[in-house]
């Protein structure tokens, strides 16, 4: 976008004060709702309680969240103002408006073409009749939105999961939102908006008026038809919360007709516009100013790393690879179950030769043998993932301050342990493997040649939710993991924050994010860290005995000997010396909790994204590996006989 800054739309003239004008009963206080709830909010619940009669608990809920909201103040009209004066106190803009203003089911008409010129562009219906006009003297409102609610889905999604507003740049909005049943509706907010209005529907728009910004693609063409009008305005706010906003009779159900989800952007639109008669749209530099642009978010629910401390996080240590497991990223069970599928095509590899075949009948019961053991094998293998899909399935999913000992799932976000950074770039991450390529001429032709592979292997991290973390060590886990992948052309110097250009190297970088979505399975045991009491204690009564000095302290009669009395008084003494430094000490024992494999080597021990797409792959190899092996041990019966 060309102009990506919202500007505010300025007071229209004559603005209503409805509270002069309506009684309290037709009265609602239209606000711009925070992002996040401030750390301690009761003082603010407490004065916005006894200013509009509202319960708090209700504005707990009210208050926080996307976009605008309504409340329905239960004081005297005369009350009003000093009630909306509170609220921009805390940050909140707000105004008194009338029901009959914001509850017009009603669009703007509809528009089916563009005109795009240098300086100005107009909507017109299909027989080119110019509906609004957009150019520099216009106050322009845009509401965008996705009349499929796929778009909107996935933002509320996102919302209800890391309980935060996403504000984002319009332009990543407003390219999320294009991508399926993209829509809009522009209000001149100078003239009368009934009939300074027009409704945009881009799956019945023709944009061949965008002549030279034209694109084969419809989402394409719908965001260049937004950004070209924000251009050519002379202010302009825009909204895209409809389907998010908990506004009365706004809300649209996605499984109806198209006709109501219409019905309900019309009444969402006039609560827009009522809300820019009352400038309460804010610019990016207000809103940070009042406390709701708290914190970045990426869309996948991700926090910034600004957001976290990683400050104090200690370096990983050395990991020593193995070339051989490394082959095979899963568990014990699982590299035997790919070590037992290799050999069976191995196996049926051999059966159809002819000359084996053909040979001695030693040869024969060999094969045969060795066909229905491998065919067993892989028979026993799908019946222990039909029993980690049955274990996923009837484990219960525990919050982290409430999960019990032993077997235990749980899920939440990734937060690293060690400060963990990708090779190349220095990425922070949980897990990475890195890829070296070089693009090398030869004889027989180029190609881009692995030149070395850098990986950090599974080392601990913690888990998330919003009931605290926990620690999970993945040593021998299953992973099921979607990771993130960033391409580098030429060499990256991250201390200098340089790239050198060049055009023969190539890096893959394949991580685990922090913040990413992790499910675990596995079983939780207590990990004790320092000494206890008595090995102290131990440790302390053998240095004494050891050092001549010290057991001369406790030879009250100088008889050079410590006898039974003796070394009692010396134990009594050691022992509250010893005490005495733990609760001083700074390193003391204390008790972690940590998730990491069962002691019994056929429970599951897995880390994966989700619980559905574990099932779903548990189900397909399960069945695949169980026809395999009836396959084989079949086959390898036949042989024998």
């Amino acid at each position: 976008m060309k102009n990506p800054t919202e500007i505010l739309v300025p007071g229209q003239k004559g603005k209503k004060q409805a509270s002069e004008k309506k009684p309290a009963n037709e009265q609602l206080i239209l606000f711009r709702r925070l992002s996040k709830m401030p750390k301690n909010p009761d003082e603010m619940l407490k004065i916005l309680e006894t200013a509009s009669g509202v319960d708090k608990s209700d504005l707990r809920y009210r208050l926080a969240g996307p976009g605008f909201g309504v409340m329905r103040p239960k004081v005297t009209p005369e009350a009003l103002d000093n009630c909306i004066k509170d609220m921009a106190d805390f940050g909140i803009p707000a105004a008194v408006v009338a029901k009959s203003d914001v509850a017009v089911p009603k669009l703007p008409p509809q528009a089916k073409r563009v005109n795009l010129s240098d300086d100005f562009i107009e909507f017109q219906t299909a027989e080119e009749e110019t509906i609004l006009r957009v150019d520099e003297t216009t106050d322009l409102l845009v509401i965008v939105t996705d009349l499929s609610g796929k778009a909107v889905k996935q933002i509320m999604t996102t919302i209800a999961y890391t309980s935060q507003v996403q504000d984002k740049p319009f332009e990543e909005v407003l390219k999320k939102l294009s991508m399926s049943q993209g829509a809009a509706v522009f209000y001149d907010m100078k003239e009368n908006p009934a009939k300074g209005g027009v409704f945009i529907d881009s799956g019945a728009f023709v944009f061949l008026g965008l002549n030279e910004h034209l694109s084969p693609s419809v989402s394409v063409n719908f965001r260049t038809m937004v950004d070209e009008a924000i251009r050519r305005s002379k202010t302009h706010a825009v909204d895209y919360y409809f389907g998010i906003a908990a506004l009365p009779g706004a809300k649209p159900n996605w499984d109806e007709g198209k006709s109501n989800i219409e019905r309900r952007l019309g009444v969402y639109a006039h609560y827009m516009m009522v809300a820019s008669r009352n400038e309460l749209f804010t610019s990016d530099a207000s809103a940070a100013q009042n406390g709701e642009a708290l914190r970045e978010e990426t869309w996948d629910g991700s926090e910034s790393e600004d957001a976290d401390d990683f400050s104090g996080l200690e370096p990983p240590p050395p990991v020593e690879h193995s070339r051989f497991f490394g082959m095979f990223q899963g568990s014990v069970s699982d590299v035997i179950g790919s070590l037992i599928g290799v050999g069976a095509i191995f196996f049926f590899a051999v059966a159809g030769m002819e000359w084996i075949k053909g040979g001695a009948w030693f040869w024969e019961i060999v094969l045969g043998i060795s066909i229905a053991i491998t065919g067993a094998g892989i028979f026993c293998y799908s019946l222990l993932l039909l029993y980690y899909k049955r274990m996923v399935e009837n484990t219960p999913t525990s919050k982290i301050r409430s999960h019990s000992m032993g077997i235990t799932e749980l899920t939440g976000r990734a937060r690293p342990y060690y400060d963990l950074r990708t090779s190349h770039t220095l990425t922070r991450c949980i897990f990475f493997e890195c890829r070296y390529y070089s693009y090398q001429r030869t004889n027989e032709g180029s190609q881009w040649k692995l030149v070395r592979t850098i990986s950090s292997g599974k080392l601990p991290f913690y888990i998330e939710d919003d009931t605290g973390r926990v620690l999970i060590n993945p040593k021998g886990a299953y992973y099921s993991l979607t990771r993130s992948r960033q391409t580098i052309r030429g060499r990256f110097i991250p201390s200098l924050a340089i790239k050198v250009d060049d055009p023969n190297t190539r890096v893959i970088e394949d991580m685990i994010p922090i913040g990413a979505n992790i499910y675990v399975l596995g079983s939780a045991h207590i990990q004790r860290h320092g000494k206890t009491h008595r090995e102290r204690l131990m440790d302390k009564l053998r240095s004494v005995k050891q050092d001549p000095s010290q057991m001369a302290r406790y030879d009250r009669n100088s008889d050079g000997h410590i006898d039974a009395e003796e070394w009692d008084a010396a134990r009594e003494d050691i022992e509250s010396s010893v005490y005495a430094e733990s609760l001083t000490s700074d390193k003391r024992s204390y008790e972690t909790v940590v998730i990491e494999k069962p002691k019994f080597g056929l429970l599951p021990f897995i880390v994966a994204d989700s619980e559905e797409g574990l099932l779903r792959k548990f189900a397909i190899r399960s069945w695949l590996f169980l026809g395999c092996g009836a396959t084989a041990f079949a086959c390898g019966i036949g042989i024998l006989l």
